[in-house]
């Protein structure tokens, strides 16, 4: 898929992102053995929604993001409830992110 083709997609089939986002962690798991990755770093730049997909300028408003911290309370919340959030969404994919750098 090109550049154009990505434009024109207006919709995402979100059970098709939930199945590759498994896929992707189950293969992460085999290829490394171990379903456990120690976190290695914690802390990390985040840039405001507002400008995190505004490229024609330069982002502001950075933050300062806590993995660790972001990690325990996604586990917290899904252990008490078993609901999530947009905010888990940010958290979550914040600690994906890390994780594909390994």
């Amino acid at each position: 898929m090109n550049h154009n083709e990505a434009k024109r997609i207006a919709k995402i089939d979100l059970i098709l992102l939930k199945d590759m986002m498994i896929k992707c962690i189950d293969d992460y798991i085999i290829v490394n053995g171990s379903n456990e990755i120690n976190l290695d770093k914690d802390l990390y730049w985040r840039i405001s929604d507002e400008s995190i997909f505004e490229v024609t300028k330069d982002p502001t408003n950075f933050e300062i993001g806590n993995l660790l911290e972001e990690l325990n309370d996604l586990i917290s919340q899904y252990l008490a409830s078993r609901t999530m959030s947009s905010v888990s969404l940010q958290s979550l994919a914040s600690i994906l992110n890390w994780l594909s750098t390994k």
